[in-house]
């Protein structure tokens, strides 16, 4: 099973010292408990204080600009996946921008529902600046005006742990006061008063880091328009500029110079929060100054600097991006001019952000929201996959009834990622299937471009064997580890054997071979094998016989020609199309649990104009997502599962090996060889780590047929 990375989110308003305390507990944890640990950010713009002030401290960060995480959840997920499957931290600590509202309801509950298994997330943090505690929980007069403030409450209602920042600037007595109050105001949380300076404090939260608590709070998600009145009045300034200081200047006074300037232009009550950060090779220094109160978050080396630097200005200041864009631009030529600082390449962005609109809302946990003979049916199905029993065919119907768009169709597809993880671990295998030749095929099927009748294949083409060798060598050189040669109906056997051990002596190495090819007997499919080959795809099509002119008894008795070779069978749920009822689906699943083949691909047809079944629409990729799930059910860990057209969400629901295609495709109207499709084996990996997953490399290679590693012996050419 794959390791459950800790999730760590500290919410709270500007200027609550979140990333501060963030930093801080990612070096409590990193050097005193010897874990790794990664952040990621979150603001408007497209360059963060925050972001160069965690990757100063020396960990790896990622950010989601331009709003709020739960307006763009995909990339919220891509970025934690991207960082558990490249650097394998124990604990992300997240920090959503400082005007997040309703993160249990757009943040975690539909991570729960969407990363079942991945994530163990903590309680939720809520950091509060323990010296603004009555102007922040100050209750507005009414929609958002005047005499408070709508999400600091918001924020501090949701919180599991309310942490009480800058507590070393406070008396005692405060310092009660203010944990009486929030002990009022949210009784369900546990309230800590700590400082990120002093290390007060530190344990507790770092306590409940290490525990197996989990988030479990549930609130209703409130409007989100009765926040827009106050996101609305804040305008946002961001600039970053390389700066040349030929003699020794002093940066301390550079930044407390543009915080002097912007507190002369607003009122102490428009300042929400304005960063600064001067970052060089040798020094880097952090400050912040909300309302009037100006402190130092983080300083390394000294404060005099002679040479290249960058000063990066996040402002968060009520008024228009105009008047924001001239006074924070001002202050900051001005406080060079005043330290003799010689400004270059400076780049500017003021602007008002978009009123959020959450990807997902989840009001109570996303078990909880699907029906309970829906989930009892999923969960049943699930144990018995697990357990290795045969999920019957009235069960099947009904999960592939299920929409894959609603919260049951989620709950479907996680069920199946957890057989797929229990089964094939957390990897997924990427192969590279190469269509060969190209001619006017007398068979016609309806889904086919090459069919005869058709008029969409002028003429024959073929990629010369040395071209082909050529792409076989530069998939084996990106780290994979599978290749499909595909060829037309009727391509000559003899000749396939030819360029497989063509393949074989001129590309050595440890990867499988397999063939798309026609009919096959029991002496063709040993030829096949003598020649190199280590596998075969081949299948009874849907309606077979119907949409094609082939018997399925043929095609049948090729399948089994190769279970009685040593080759390995992959075989396919395929052409689906939205004309396919749920029972034609089934009759093949079960025809493949009775035969027993290595693999299963389920492969959408993609329409062609000009072929008969152009007229029917495609199905999209959350159906054919959930027959991948419902696939995976049904065969357990009978079979791996391919994917066809390579999908995140069917790489999410259960398919563990997907496929880049290149060179001539039944599926494309284009057929001439110049512009036949370039593999891009790039972009198949990025879609396998954006779903969470990991690319298998050849070290994972196994016999599909009965488990064993296999080793470079095993498929060397005879």
């Amino acid at each position: 099973m794959a390791r459950t990375t800790r999730f760590v989110i500290l919410g709270g308003y500007l200027g609550a010292g979140k990333t501060t305390l963030a930093t801080a507990l990612a070096r409590e944890l990193s050097a005193e408990k010897g874990l790794s640990v990664a952040v990621i950010t979150n603001d408007q713009g497209e360059l963060l204080v925050d972001t160069e002030f965690v990757r100063n401290a020396g960990f790896d960060v990622r950010s989601v600009m331009g709003g709020c995480f739960c307006s763009d959840l995909p990339q919220f997920i891509k970025s934690a996946r991207s960082l558990v499957s490249m650097e394998r931290p124990d604990i992300i600590i997240v920090e959503p921008i400082g005007t997040s509202t309703n993160i249990i309801s757009s943040v975690i509950l539909p991570m729960r529902s969407m990363c079942p298994g991945e994530f163990s997330i903590a309680p939720l943090l809520i950091v509060l600046d323990g010296t603004r505690v009555d102007e922040l929980l100050a209750r507005p007069q009414g929609f958002g005006l005047g005499g408070g403030r709508m999400i600091p409450r918001n924020q501090v209602n949701e919180a599991e742990m309310v942490l009480i920042s800058k507590s070393d600037l406070l008396d005692s007595g405060t310092v009660d006061r203010v944990r009486e109050r929030l002990r009022s105001e949210v009784p369900d949380a546990e309230v800590v008063a700590l400082s990120s300076r002093t290390g007060a404090g530190m344990s507790e939260i770092v306590r409940v880091i290490l525990s197996e608590r989990e988030s479990t709070k549930v609130r209703e998600a409130e409007d989100g328009r009765l926040f827009a009145t106050e996101r609305a009045d804040l305008g946002w300034y961001n600039a970053n500029a390389a700066f040349d200081a030929k003699e020794r200047s002093d940066m301390y006074a550079f930044i407390t110079a543009i915080m002097r300037k912007v507190s002369e232009r607003f009122d102490s009550d428009r300042i929400a929060h304005v960063k600064v950060l001067i970052e060089s090779d040798s020094i880097a220094m952090k400050m912040s100054l909300v309302g009037r109160s100006l402190q130092t978050d983080g300083v390394r080396g000294g404060r005099y600097l002679t040479g290249r630097g960058k000063v990066v200005l996040n402002a968060r200041v009520q008024g228009t991006p105009q008047e924001l864009r001239e006074a924070l631009s001002a202050a900051i030529r001005s406080a060079a001019d005043e330290v003799g600082i010689t400004l270059d390449q400076m780049s500017e962005a003021s602007f008002q952000p978009k009123p959020e609109r959450p990807t997902m809302i989840l009001n109570m946990p996303a078990e909880e929201a699907v029906g309970p003979e829906i989930k009892k049916l999923i969960d049943k199905a699930k144990e018995d996959s697990l357990g290795g029993a045969d999920v019957d065919r009235a069960t099947l119907k009904k999960l592939l009834e299920i929409d894959p768009r609603s919260k049951e169709g989620e709950y479907l597809g996680q069920a199946a990622r957890d057989i797929s993880r229990k089964f094939f671990g957390n990897k997924v295998k990427i192969g590279s299937s190469i269509g060969i030749d190209i001619s006017p095929c007398t068979m016609n099927c309806k889904f086919c471009s090459l069919g005869e009748e058709w008029g969409l294949v002028k003429g024959n083409n073929e990629l010369p064997g040395d071209v082909i060798v050529g792409l076989v060598r530069e998939v084996l050189s990106k780290g994979f580890f599978q290749v499909t040669l595909r060829t037309t109906e009727f391509y000559d056997l003899d000749r396939l054997c030819v360029l497989g051990r063509k393949i074989r002596t001129e590309v050595p190495g440890q990867y499988l071979l397999t063939a798309n090819t026609g009919e096959l007997t029991d002496e063709g499919a040993l030829k096949l094998y003598r020649s190199g080959f280590t596998g075969v795809y081949h299948t009874v099509r849907l309606r077979e016989g119907v949409d094609t002119p082939f018997d399925p008894e043929v095609r049948l008795a090729s399948m089994r020609a190769v279970l009685a070779s040593p080759l390995m069978l992959s075989v396919g749920v395929e052409p689906i199309g939205s004309e396919h009822t749920n029972d034609e689906i089934l009759d093949r699943i079960e025809l493949f649990r009775a035969i027993g083949p290595a693999q299963v691909c389920v492969m959408r047809r993609e329409n062609v104009k000009g072929t008969p079944l152009a007229e029917h629409d495609e199905i999209d990729d959350y159906r054919l997502a959930q027959i991948v799930a419902v696939t995976r059910i049904a065969g357990g860990k009978r079979w791996g599962i391919a994917s066809h057209p390579l999908t995140r969400k069917a790489v999410e629901w259960g398919a563990n090996h997907v496929t880049v295609e290149t060179g001539a495709n039944p599926r494309e109207d284009v057929h001439e060889v110049g512009v036949w499709k370039v593999c891009d084996h790039d972009a198949a990996r990025q879609i396998v780590h954006d779903a969470g997953c990991e690319v298998s490399t050849v070290s994972d290679l196994r016999c599909q047929k009965c488990g064993r590693v296999l080793k470079a012996g095993d498929i060397a050419a005879v």
